[in-house]
């Protein structure tokens, strides 16, 4: 059945032998000694290192003591082309996680963790908030929205699916009261004559909404609220700009808001994933340069949702919608 000569490789007390199967036209494999023979092993999986009928031939192979190994073969017939298998056996490094140890709630706070892989490569970085949100890449920011102790976890997985994780709490405290002024004592005077009636103290304005002028939007699984206008002022004095969102399945919704006049860049993002029904306000966080926006700039809300929570599934169909925001003075 096997016409190709085996080339192999020791690693510790085991080893790896690659050969060319004429009866498939692939390469298969086989590994010994290491105790989990065949399993974790190579990225097609099974004992095929390609796909069958692909006109194979010449495999060569390098092992290491931990058991990793690349293994490399011509395909085709003239001309040929070079292809190649790993075997990583061994987990990610997860780098130091910085996360500040306090913050007040509604304020933005930037965390990072970087990770390596000297085998297949980083495939990306997770970050999970503890409460009930998170996101992917490194550096993040992310703002919690009531006050309390909350486990940070930060996962990094290669290419192969190993992960290694780091965890720190972050405490997230009320934001200050506002100082009470009181004003000093009157010098003493004679009684006054009667104060005629005092006038009914007017009614004080109603606070703003959470969402100014809303507008209602619906993207795949999810319904939004998002801001129908704003003012440079309010972008002055904001830390946010709220959207409301309602997943009506498990789901992950990501919002961006982009700003600009003659382009667009990107002026924050947040994302949440839903593993239930439920209803959550997001915070885009306000950029500094805000304070400094012409008239004329305009704000664009994308929103995109994608079923399930795991951020990094392949082919995960996905839901775009975006609006325009008018900014006035």
């Amino acid at each position: 059945m096997d016409s190709g000569v085996p080339a192999v490789s020791a690693h510790g007390s085991g080893f790896i032998a690659v050969w060319a199967d004429d009866a498939v036209d692939a390469i298969r494999f086989a590994t010994r000694g290491d105790g989990a023979p065949n399993t974790l092993a190579w990225t097609p999986g099974a004992d095929l290192l390609s796909a069958a009928g692909t006109n194979t031939f010449q495999p060569r192979v390098v092992a290491v003591p931990s058991g990793n190994a690349v293994a490399l073969w011509l395909r085709g017939t003239n001309p040929w082309a070079v292809e190649s298998a790993l075997r990583d056996l061994e987990d990610p490094v997860a780098g130091a996680l910085d996360v500040p140890a306090a913050a007040v709630a509604g304020e933005p706070v930037a965390m990072s963790m970087p990770g390596t892989d000297a085998w297949s490569g980083v495939q990306n970085v997770l970050f999970s908030f503890g409460d009930l949100t998170g996101a992917i890449g490194t550096p993040t920011f992310h703002a919690w929205a009531m006050p309390g102790t909350y486990p940070v976890t930060a996962t990094v997985t290669d290419r192969a699916g190993r992960q290694a994780s780091r965890t720190q709490p972050i405490v997230i405290s009320a934001p200050p009261a506002p100082p009470v002024v009181t004003p000093p004592p009157a010098d003493p005077v004679p009684a006054p004559p009667p104060p005629p009636p005092a006038p009914i103290a007017a009614t004080p304005p109603a606070a703003p909404p959470l969402i100014p002028s809303p507008r209602a939007l619906t993207v795949g699984a999810a319904r939004l609220t998002v801001p129908g206008r704003l003012t440079r002022t309010s972008l002055r004095t904001a830390k946010c700009v709220n959207v409301r969102a309602r997943a009506l399945r498990p789901a992950t919704v990501t919002v961006r808001v982009f700003s600009g006049i003659r382009s667009l860049r990107l002026f924050g993002q947040a994302r949440a994933r839903f593993t239930r029904p439920a209803t959550r306000v997001l915070c885009i966080a306000v950029p500094a340069r805000a304070r400094t926006f012409a008239p004329r700039t305009r704000l664009v809300i994308r929103v995109e949702t994608a079923l399930g929570v795991r951020l990094a599934v392949t082919g995960a169909t996905v839901s775009r919608r975006e609006v325009t925001v008018p900014l006035t003075g």
